[in-house]
Protein backbone atom coordinates (compact mmCIF):
# COMPACT_ATOMS: atom_id res chain seq x y z
CA UNK A 1 0.00 0.00 0.00
CA UNK A 2 1.12 3.88 -0.29
CA UNK A 3 1.96 5.90 2.21
CA UNK A 4 2.04 9.58 1.82
CA UNK A 5 5.43 9.51 2.63
CA UNK A 6 6.27 7.85 -0.74
CA UNK A 7 6.75 10.21 -3.66
CA UNK A 8 4.06 9.86 -6.38
CA UNK A 9 5.35 9.61 -10.20
CA UNK A 10 5.13 12.41 -12.01
CA UNK A 11 3.22 10.53 -14.59
CA UNK A 12 0.57 9.50 -12.54
CA UNK A 13 0.09 13.14 -11.75
CA UNK A 14 0.17 13.96 -15.61
CA UNK A 15 -2.10 10.89 -16.53
CA UNK A 16 -4.56 12.48 -13.73
CA UNK A 17 -4.62 16.13 -14.96
CA UNK A 18 -5.18 14.62 -19.15
CA UNK A 19 -7.70 11.61 -18.79
CA UNK A 20 -11.11 11.72 -19.05
CA UNK A 21 -13.15 8.58 -18.03
CA UNK A 22 -16.34 8.45 -19.85
CA UNK A 23 -17.78 5.64 -17.62
CA UNK A 24 -16.90 3.19 -14.92
CA UNK A 25 -18.74 4.90 -11.72
CA UNK A 26 -20.33 1.02 -11.25
CA UNK A 27 -17.01 -1.09 -12.36
CA UNK A 28 -14.81 1.63 -9.58
CA UNK A 29 -17.66 1.50 -6.82
CA UNK A 30 -16.42 -2.70 -6.56
CA UNK A 31 -13.12 -1.59 -5.98
CA UNK A 32 -11.26 -0.84 -2.55
CA UNK A 33 -9.20 2.05 -2.29
CA UNK A 34 -5.48 0.46 -2.73
CA UNK A 35 -7.26 -1.29 -5.83
CA UNK A 36 -8.86 2.15 -7.53
CA UNK A 37 -4.80 3.25 -6.83
CA UNK A 38 -3.81 0.21 -8.23
CA UNK A 39 -5.78 0.24 -11.49
CA UNK A 40 -4.94 3.89 -12.21
CA UNK A 41 -1.50 3.33 -12.24
CA UNK A 42 -2.18 0.41 -14.91
CA UNK A 43 -3.84 2.59 -17.06
CA UNK A 44 -1.11 5.36 -16.60
CA UNK A 45 1.50 3.00 -18.02
CA UNK A 46 -0.33 2.08 -20.56
CA UNK A 47 -1.11 5.52 -20.96
CA UNK A 48 3.24 5.97 -21.46
CA UNK A 49 2.93 2.76 -23.12
CA UNK A 50 0.71 4.22 -26.27
CA UNK A 51 3.01 7.61 -26.09
CA UNK A 52 0.37 9.31 -24.25
CA UNK A 53 -2.13 8.45 -27.64
CA UNK A 54 -5.44 8.60 -24.82
CA UNK A 55 -7.68 10.97 -23.48
CA UNK A 56 -10.42 9.16 -22.77
CA UNK A 57 -10.89 5.97 -20.90
CA UNK A 58 -14.50 3.36 -21.45
CA UNK A 59 -15.29 0.43 -20.34
CA UNK A 60 -17.48 -1.90 -22.47
CA UNK A 61 -19.50 -2.90 -19.55
CA UNK A 62 -19.75 -0.77 -16.59
CA UNK A 63 -21.24 -2.96 -13.86
CA UNK A 64 -20.33 -3.85 -10.20
CA UNK A 65 -19.56 -7.56 -11.46
CA UNK A 66 -16.97 -6.23 -13.83
CA UNK A 67 -15.98 -4.74 -10.74
CA UNK A 68 -15.56 -7.43 -8.83
CA UNK A 69 -13.61 -9.20 -11.38
CA UNK A 70 -11.40 -6.41 -11.51
CA UNK A 71 -11.04 -6.18 -7.77
CA UNK A 72 -10.15 -9.85 -7.82
CA UNK A 73 -7.87 -9.52 -10.72
CA UNK A 74 -5.88 -6.44 -9.16
CA UNK A 75 -5.83 -8.39 -5.27
CA UNK A 76 -3.95 -10.87 -7.12
CA UNK A 77 -1.68 -8.63 -8.77
CA UNK A 78 1.78 -7.80 -6.62
CA UNK A 79 2.11 -3.89 -6.57
CA UNK A 80 5.84 -4.46 -7.72
CA UNK A 81 4.57 -5.48 -11.13
CA UNK A 82 2.17 -2.31 -11.37
CA UNK A 83 5.33 -0.06 -9.82
CA UNK A 84 7.57 -1.43 -12.14
CA UNK A 85 5.30 -0.35 -15.11
CA UNK A 86 5.28 2.81 -13.52
CA UNK A 87 8.70 2.77 -13.00
CA UNK A 88 9.68 2.17 -16.71
CA UNK A 89 7.55 4.65 -17.45
CA UNK A 90 9.08 7.54 -15.75
CA UNK A 91 12.26 6.40 -17.69
CA UNK A 92 10.34 6.50 -20.84
CA UNK A 93 11.12 2.92 -21.44
CA UNK A 94 8.97 1.66 -24.37
CA UNK A 95 6.91 -0.78 -24.31
CA UNK A 96 6.80 -4.38 -26.03
CA UNK A 97 3.57 -4.71 -26.16
CA UNK A 98 2.45 -0.88 -27.23
CA UNK A 99 0.80 -0.74 -30.47
CA UNK A 100 -0.30 1.82 -33.01
CA UNK A 101 -4.38 0.86 -32.55
CA UNK A 102 -5.60 -2.35 -31.80
CA UNK A 103 -5.70 -4.51 -28.86
CA UNK A 104 -3.73 -4.09 -26.15
CA UNK A 105 -2.96 -7.28 -22.80
CA UNK A 106 -1.65 -6.28 -19.61
CA UNK A 107 -1.68 -8.35 -16.70
CA UNK A 108 -4.95 -10.03 -17.64
CA UNK A 109 -6.63 -6.94 -18.52
CA UNK A 110 -7.62 -6.76 -22.14
CA UNK A 111 -7.89 -3.24 -24.02
CA UNK A 112 -8.88 -1.60 -27.24
CA UNK A 113 -6.58 1.14 -28.10
CA UNK A 114 -7.70 4.00 -30.76
CA UNK A 115 -5.34 6.86 -31.49
CA UNK A 116 -8.05 8.55 -34.06
CA UNK A 117 -10.46 8.57 -31.31
CA UNK A 118 -8.27 9.09 -28.30
CA UNK A 119 -9.75 6.31 -26.63
CA UNK A 120 -8.82 3.30 -24.50
CA UNK A 121 -11.44 1.14 -24.00
CA UNK A 122 -11.71 -1.70 -21.14
CA UNK A 123 -12.86 -4.78 -22.57
CA UNK A 124 -15.62 -7.36 -20.97
CA UNK A 125 -13.35 -9.19 -18.23
CA UNK A 126 -16.05 -11.49 -17.52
Amino acid sequence: MISSAEPWPEVFFRFLAVIKFQNGFQTMKALTIPHRLKWMKVCAALWVGTKQGFSEIRFITDDMKEGEHLNDLLENTPAEIIEGSIERAERKQEWETATPDGPLELMGLSFNFSAEKSTLTVRKMA
